[in-house]
């Protein structure tokens, strides 16, 4: 992934650029082989609950190698049965 400023940002168009760790120097370094799997973690999830009062999770840890936002979002989803409205990505 590059840093929007070198043409999209991927995973990471939700959050600003001090959150973006595709902004940091050290992340526009890395060499991203294809052993190298990309881990990422969802947080801030914005769970659609439609009023009911129930307690999940903030953050989830995503696939090793699942990168696509809507792939993702399928998968927030499935894991507990809510759809949501919204979430930030982070490396991990």
């Amino acid at each position: 992934m590059r840093c929007y400023r070198d043409g999209g940002c991927g995973p990471y168009e939700m959050c600003s650029c001090s959150e973006c760790p595709a902004s940091k120097p050290e992340y526009l370094k890395r060499d991203f082989s294809k052993t190298d799997a990309i881990r990422l973690k969802a947080t801030h999830i914005q769970w659609d609950t439609d009023g009911e009062d129930v307690l999940l999770p903030m953050e989830i840890i995503v696939p090793d190698g699942m990168t696509d936002e809507d792939e993702i979002s399928d998968y927030l989803s499935d894991q507990t049965g809510f759809c949501h409205t919204g979430f930030h990505l982070e490396h991990i």
